[in-house]
């Protein structure tokens, strides 16, 4: 078991000789001291750990975290504060988090069952203080008496852990403990399979007696997994009648074997199988809907664990980030890259939902490993990984598209691919005739009609019919362009007036904004009004990103005016930039100002500066024009 150690001050010779004591009472602890310098790390290294200092260096180092760090250090259970000042208090400390050396063995002992509870159950990653309470309550039941009518239901999101829980509760209980014993494992089986035939699930569960014309037989489940467990997923698909055989089973006074009877059976069998349950499902909706008995649920009484999705776990989240690094590096036969404590805390600070939750964690470093492994991307960084694969949407579904791209092959960028793929082809200048003919398309207009639906097909041919055509044999027809930024959009998104011009080549701003707004379904004439040309439908809407607020009667005429007005107002919202800021001129009245923690779009006019967070541009309509 690591424990990392992070001195903010120098180590005097009574704490020394505390954190000595710490380490000799346990012989399997490993203390690792840190520079302070990396004490800003610690909450992203996903290790147990302890901040060493005076009341005044804790003070500094609280004061100095921003929101992503104190929001994982505010739910971490296995990190402490060493000090000499046994009264020292801080508005953003935990009151649970303080250990004093003159406290000796009572502090220490604080430290040692904290860190062997974690250590008693390697397969439950995460420092949270949910997951702490889980590990008690684990302990808790594992303890009891377990048997058929001491069954444990376990309830969380699809992706949280719930078979790991159920593992954890059969590791710790004694059964685990019979080692090759018969019938003494734990077999997992889910209740979408047993919701097969009705007859052949009793079957597989009870199983067949021996008849007497026929000498083969069926023990079940419930037989061959006798002296072990059986974990039975998503249980409320399970049809009625199983529920009711299993509810029989969980009838059974505690301690004692459950009985029943074999299809074609005379006499009675006997299990001490115990019973583990899990589900996503709303058990109220599946109550009201007869598909749930509700006397099922009675026969849990205390023995319910709750897993909360991965996003309401932030201490979990480096934890967990860094044992999926480390796992998935195992069979790639090679030397494992590092994960630093800045790719995590980029990562975490997306704010996604991870619907998946630890599913879709493991996917995207899975995407990481692998590129990395790629001849056509081992040269970037595990960083610059990251960043382009999160730059294509804050899900899943986004970032495994990108296996549709020559970019996961070859290397090439999306706007690379993009830009390159009418080479060798006319397409300069107008457009012969107003309608284009899918028995010549050119290899973007054939992406394009790739990606969209039919009906996103048929507007987007709409669309194009109202587009002026190219007057300059110098520029990409309009339909390629509009076929162009139809391919990126349904890779990534959203897409900008400078993304745009990357893809086609055009210089003009007032060209290719006119390009997007012909997708949104602008009025041309009117384009600064941003007003639609009539009712029809858009294959592209403009969002300028997350607003924040507008700083009123405000005249700005010089950049560094901007910036100041910028930090000034941001403290006064409680929302401070951090040193040092960037700024990046789009146009004479739009600006990005950028620290190390966020990137900020400002839009100025007359009377106002407003100021939106995320990134400005257009994204898909609706998902049902595109594939």
């Amino acid at each position: 078991m690591r424990l990392l150690l992070f001195p903010l001050s120098t180590v005097n010779a009574p704490v020394q000789k505390w954190l000595d004591g710490l380490a000799a009472a346990d012989a399997r602890l490993e203390l690792i001291p840190y520079d302070k310098r990396f004490a800003s790390h610690a909450v992203w290294l996903g290790d147990p750990f302890i901040l060493i200092g005076d009341s005044r260096h804790l003070d500094d180092y609280l004061t100095t975290l921003d929101h992503k760090e104190l929001e994982v250090l505010n739910d971490c259970a296995y990190f402490w504060l060493l000090t000499e000042n046994d009264g020292f208090t801080h508005p953003k400390l935990p009151t649970d988090r303080l250990i004093a050396p003159s406290w000796h063995t009572s502090g220490q002992n604080v430290i040692r069952e904290a860190l062997r509870l974690l250590q008693s159950f390697p397969r439950l990653k995460g420092l949270s203080k949910r997951m702490h309470f889980i590990r008690e309550e684990i302990k808790r039941i594992s303890s009891g008496p377990v048997s058929p009518g001491y069954s444990v239901l376990i309830l969380g999101d699809s992706g949280v852990g719930k078979e790991e829980v159920a593992q954890s509760l059969f590791k710790s209980s004694k059964r685990s403990k019979r080692g090759a014993a018969r019938n003494s494992a734990m077999y997992a089986v889910g209740g979408a399979w047993l919701n097969m035939e009705p007859g052949m699930a009793l079957t597989e569960l009870i199983g067949i007696a021996q008849n007497r014309g026929d000498k083969s037989n069926y023990p079940g489940l419930l037989k061959l997994y006798s002296n072990g467990a059986l974990f039975i997923d998503d249980f409320e698909s399970s049809p009625l009648n199983i529920q009711e055989t299993l509810l029989r089973i969980m009838s059974t006074r505690r301690g004692r074997p459950a009985t029943y009877r074999q299809v074609g059976g005379t006499k009675d069998e006997s299990t001490l199988a115990w019973l583990l349950f899990a589900t996503n499902a709303n058990l109220q909706k599946l109550r009201d809907a007869s598909r749930l008995r509700e006397d099922f649920l009675y026969r849990f009484e205390d023995r319910v664990l709750i897993i909360p999705p991965l996003a309401e776990r932030p201490a979990d989240f480096p934890a967990i980030s860094h044992a999926i690094w480390e796992s998935l590096w195992e069979y790639t036969n090679r030397e494992a890259d590092v994960l630093r404590s800045s790719h995590v805390r980029e990562i975490y600070g997306r704010q996604f939902r991870w619907e998946g939750n630890v599913r879709t964690l493991r996917a995207l470093f899975a995407l990481v490993v692998s590129m990395r492994c790629n001849p056509a991307h081992n040269h970037r960084s595990v960083g610059a990984l990251i960043e382009m694969i999160l730059a294509r949407g804050d899900t899943y579904w986004h970032w495994v598209r990108i296996f549709e791209t020559r970019f996961y092959v070859t290397g090439q960028s999306l706007v690379e691919e993009i830009s390159n793929a009418d080479s060798g082809h006319r397409c300069f200048g107008s457009m012969p005739g107003v309608r284009l003919d899918e028995n010549q398309l050119l290899p973007s207009e054939r992406k394009a009609l790739e990606v969209l639906t039919a009906e996103g097909w048929s507007i987007f041919k709409k669309l194009l019919s109202d587009a002026p055509p190219t007057k300059s044999k110098d520029i990409l027809r309009v339909s390629v362009r509009l076929a162009r930024v139809i391919w990126y959009v349904s890779q990534a998104e959203p897409i900008t007036v400078k993304t745009l011009q990357e893809l086609t080549g055009v210089k003009s701003d007032q060209t290719a904004r006119g390009d997007l707004a012909i997708l949104a379904n602008y009025d041309l004439k009117h384009l600064t009004k941003r007003k639609l040309r009539g009712t029809g439908p858009a294959l592209l809407f403009e969002r300028p990103g997350k607003y924040l607020f507008t700083i009123d009667s405000v005249l700005v005429n010089e950049l560094n005016s901007v910036s100041e007005t910028l930090k000034r107002e941001f403290r006064n919202n409680r929302t401070p930039l951090v040193d040092p800021v960037t700024i990046e001129t789009r146009t004479e009245n739009e600006w990005i100002i950028a620290d190390k923690e966020r990137t900020y779009v400002v839009k100025y006019d007359d009377f106002a500066l407003n100021v939106y967070e995320g990134k400005s541009g257009f994204y898909a309509k609706e998902q049902r024009f595109f594939k």
